[in-house]
């Protein structure tokens, strides 16, 4: 039995214990949750190779107590991939699988709702025939700035994919013992499930385009109404997509930018509103948090620069807020915290501090290839100003990168992602060198 612990590590701050995780040549932290009485629950995904695209690797869901020891492991069912996780209040478990047998070419995706010991329950294999018009694909003139050159009608839009990573950022969330989740089927949709896996209502959220697999994580969350708030990357040419096929009025930028579209529904599936937030160059939206009636944004921001030969390209933190009622931009800030900076992760406590995880302080390529190791990122932003208060830098060993936040009750910050981890290039004379270690840990947080 694995009796590891959380730890101090030499060289990182004394506020921040942390332990490995998996054991395997890669392991990946795909999703991080903390429930009511401060344990961690990891999805992690093991590789005996380091070539993603070959080995789609073995995942498990594992249970971790506040002292970080190893509670509890769940494996998904033969040959299954385990892709996300829901827990509910009732202590059951919402499971999101991928399947296929030997003889397919597709998976399939199944929901397996599991009792608070483990039991399953019941399963059902996720199906969705389309409604009408949601199987219409839009093209574009090979720009995200571009007009709607042609409109298809796809008979292959529906569930089926041929490899675990072409899914895309499914995301899920407990309403109850109910379960909403977000999938790419019919460009994006939006489902609501009861506890015996039937289908309560679903909706189209984006149709599908030519750009769809250009789009950063979708984001979905709760806000204090009761309603469903997603959110995900917009460009000019998505949004003249977005107005044509739902008619809806949709202020979009017209100089070339890439935005952040926040859309609200009702618990029941009905269309609130949607809105558009950004500045003047790209914003690539990572997380979301909502917090007092507004919606708290963290974004890339992907701005051109010319004054390093092969290095034309920088990402730098923008942090927005805006409210949801009004669909006001009440926030936009930018900061460039070091050489590049790659938020990952935000959490807003019950004060409205904002911390926001990621890597920064390393070098890239014009290819968007990381050429150097960086550091691993916790930084606390002001709610007013977005300036920044405090922040945690975890070096070495190479490369390390926070993926996952999430709050205890206690007020402890839970935190996962890798360390020890190459960079772009670090195989490029010897494949050994490779692997990564996945990580957890807590951090122990200033009252202020």
């Amino acid at each position: 039995m694995d009796e590891e612990v959380f730890a101090s590590r030499e060289g990182w701050p004394d506020e921040v214990r942390v332990r490995r995780v998996g054991n395997a040549f890669v392991s990946d932290v795909m999703q991080l949750e903390a429930d009511a009485q401060g344990r961690a629950w990891v999805l992690r995904r093991d590789k005996d190779s380091s070539l993603r695209s070959h080995d789609e690797g073995r995942s498990f869901l594992e249970v971790y107590s506040q002292d970080g020891r190893l509670e509890r492991t769940l494996k998904p069912l033969e040959g299954a991939h385990l892709v996300r996780f829901v827990l509910h209040p009732s202590g059951e478990l919402t499971l999101f699988e991928l399947r296929r047998e030997s003889n397919q070419a597709f998976y399939d995706l199944y929901l397996r709702r599991l009792s608070a010991n483990g039991e399953t329950l019941v399963e059902r294999r996720f199906e969705d025939p389309g409604r009408p018009g949601e199987n219409l694909s839009y093209e574009f003139d090979g720009s995200r700035n571009g007009d709607v050159m042609n409109v298809e009608v796809l008979t292959t839009l529906g569930p089926g994919w041929s490899h675990t990573r072409f899914l895309g950022p499914l995301k899920a969330l407990a309403l109850g013992e109910d379960v909403v989740f977000s999938v790419r089927v019919y460009g994006v949709k939006l489902y609501r499930l009861t506890p015996s896996l039937e289908l309560a209502w679903d909706t189209q959220v984006m149709p599908h385009h030519d750009n769809l697999l250009l789009i950063g994580a979708e984001q979905l969350a709760l806000d204090g109404e009761g309603n469903l708030v997603v959110a995900f990357d917009m460009a000019l040419s998505e949004a003249r997509a977005y107005q044509r096929h739902f008619q809806r009025a949709l202020q979009a930028r017209e100089d070339g930018s890439i935005d952040v579209a926040v859309l609200r529904f009702s618990a029941h599936g009905a269309f609130i509103d949607i809105q558009l937030h950004g500045g003047a160059a790209d914003d690539l939206l990572e997380a979301m948090a909502i917090h007092a009636g507004e919606v708290v944004l963290v974004a890339r921001n992907r701005l051109e620069k010319f004054d390093i030969p092969n290095d034309t390209l920088e990402f730098d933190l923008v942090l927005m807020r805006a409210s949801l009622r009004e669909g006001a931009l009440l926030l936009y800030r930018q900061l460039d915290l070091a050489r590049e900076d790659y938020p990952r992760a935000v959490v807003v406590d019950g004060e409205g501090r904002i911390y926001v995880g990621g890597n920064y302080d390393y070098a890239q390529a014009d290819s968007n290839s990381q050429v150097d190791y960086g550091k691993g990122l916790l930084v606390r932003l002001d709610w007013r100003t977005g300036e920044p208060l405090e922040r945690l830098s975890l070096s070495g060993p190479r490369d390390v990168q926070l993926w996952h936040l999430a709050l205890r009750p206690d007020g402890r910050m839970l935190f996962a992602g890798i360390y020890d981890a190459p960079h772009s290039h670090t195989a490029d004379q010897d494949a050994s060198l490779s692997f990564n270690r996945g990580m957890l840990g807590t951090i122990t947080l200033q009252a202020r």
